[in-house]
């Protein structure tokens, strides 16, 4: 049986859906995986074959040639919304769009009813449930299989942490002049903070540079996959490489607005810490004290007492 996953661009999301492609081929599916730019990590990945999205004219072959489909929605992009509305139209019990959220009100989303996510699970426990309870695979595993490639030494740079001040979602940002400081405190307890940015972001982080600290960017995914995999730490805010850094046994601090974002979408293989707002603080639906300034009730000393 054939079957194949759409996944959303975000890093973190074709990381954690490689996890259901990797229960399904487990299971004797023959596979097909398709990201923006996850094929840059091909290498990475045993008997997995990353693609880019194929051109929209190729829907309807890929809804017939398949006997099961899975997507992450993502409505920025024009292939994905179209295969759902092809999909859904003619072949809905063969496609399955999955639309993870730590709301409670699941009923708004569209196609909530395709599987509802435990949003007190990580979203690789999520999918690893999916495939035992819905999709009723007998072997179910957590791993994307991903592998190391060669030459690579497992934290060979043991004090370096690396840090991530950004995200694909500017609203999801700790304040870069507290991570800023937070590399001063970890270079004063003889770490080595090195920044790393997406090299169209270095622009705008240049003044880090001025502050005394490297800014290291990667040209493709498998150089910053190299990178993680060799350093002691990474900490940053709630995006892709965090989850990367957790895939590849790396421990990961995760800086995340709430408790309900954190539980569903921390990284879920090994290592992973969170920090986020304490939940005593006020958050009355009027005055939203700590969803206003969350950024405000994350310390650096909480984040410092999470390295072991």
């Amino acid at each position: 049986m054939k079957a194949s996953i759409f996944s959303c661009s975000g890093l973190g999301d074709g990381l954690v859906f490689l996890t259901l492609l990797n229960n399904l081929k487990i299971n004797g599916y023959d596979t097909f995986f398709y990201h923006k730019n996850l094929s840059e990590m091909n290498n990475w990945f045993e008997n997995i074959k990353i693609k880019t999205y194929p051109d929209i004219s190729k829907i309807d072959e890929i809804l017939n040639k398949n006997d099961l489909i899975f997507l992450s929605f993502d409505k920025s992009n024009p292939f994905i919304k179209e295969l759902i509305k092809r999909g859904k139209q003619n072949f809905s019990n063969n496609v399955y769009k999955l639309n993870p959220s730590p709301t409670k009100n699941i009923k708004k989303l569209i196609f909530y009813e395709d599987f509802k996510f435990d949003r007190n699970l990580c979203m690789v426990e999520n999918l690893k449930n999916f495939s035992k309870n819905i999709l009723k695979l007998k072997k179910t595993t957590i791993s994307n299989s991903i592998k190391p490639i060669n030459n690579l030494i497992f934290k060979k740079n043991l004090n370096t942490i690396a840090i991530h001040p950004s995200s694909g979602n500017i609203n999801k940002n700790w304040d870069t002049n507290s991570f800023l400081k937070l590399a001063k405190d970890l270079k004063k307890i003889n770490f080595n903070p090195i920044f790393i940015v997406s090299p169209k972001e270095k622009k705008d982080f240049l003044w880090i540079e001025e502050n005394g600290f490297e800014i290291k960017t990667f040209i493709t995914l498998s150089d910053l996959a190299s990178f993680v995999y060799e350093v002691g730490y990474v900490i940053g805010n709630d995006s892709g490489i965090g989850h990367l850094a957790s895939n590849l046994q790396i421990p990961t601090i995760s800086i995340f607005r709430n408790l309900k974002t954190a539980k569903l979408w921390r990284p879920g293989w090994k290592n992973n810490e969170i920090v986020y707002p304490n939940n005593l603080i006020p958050n009355f639906s009027i005055f939203r004290l700590r969803d206003k300034y969350w950024k405000k009730f994350i310390s650096i000393q909480k984040i410092i007492k999470k390295i072991k």
